[in-house]
């Protein structure tokens, strides 16, 4: 592996790569390194809810206070208005940057943090690195 393969390598795993993986690149055990850069990768995605999938995620009394806190700003505060609209009818999409600004603005006056987390985890799924991803920087391709 030279330096450029490597600088590739880090950018796509967005981080430096460990003496182990820079082991692999060279042993060109491109699977084994395709997972172990894509450990703790994540991406946020579109994940529209409604009313029941914040109970779900937050369970009952925790998702209640969340829409209490939704409903108490509602009537002064527009973007909250309308995202409550989106969740009645079952599109908040909570992978959004408007919705996830939306969720923070409740932090920490209305809800706890750990609330807003738990929420925001609805939309956040792996993003591994493909060994196809691994092969073609190695090959240069």
């Amino acid at each position: 592996m030279n330096a450029n393969q490597q600088a590739a390598l880090e950018s796509l795993a967005g981080r430096a790569m460990t003496a182990g993986e820079i082991a692999l690149a060279s042993a060109r055990d491109d699977a084994d390194l395709a997972t172990s850069l894509s450990v703790g990768r994540t991406a946020t995605v579109s994940t529209k809810v409604g009313i029941g999938a914040v109970l779900n995620a937050l369970g009952a009394v925790n998702g209640a206070a969340f829409l209490d806190a939704m409903e108490a700003l509602a009537p002064t505060v527009s973007p909250i208005k309308w995202g409550l609209v989106l969740l009645d009818a079952g599109v908040f999409d909570v992978g959004d940057p408007v919705s996830i600004a939306m969720i923070n603005q409740l932090v920490p006056g209305s809800i706890p943090q750990a609330t807003a987390t738990l929420l925001l985890a609805l939309a956040v799924v792996p993003a591994p690195i493909s060994t196809d991803q691994v092969s073609a920087i190695l090959n240069g391709v």
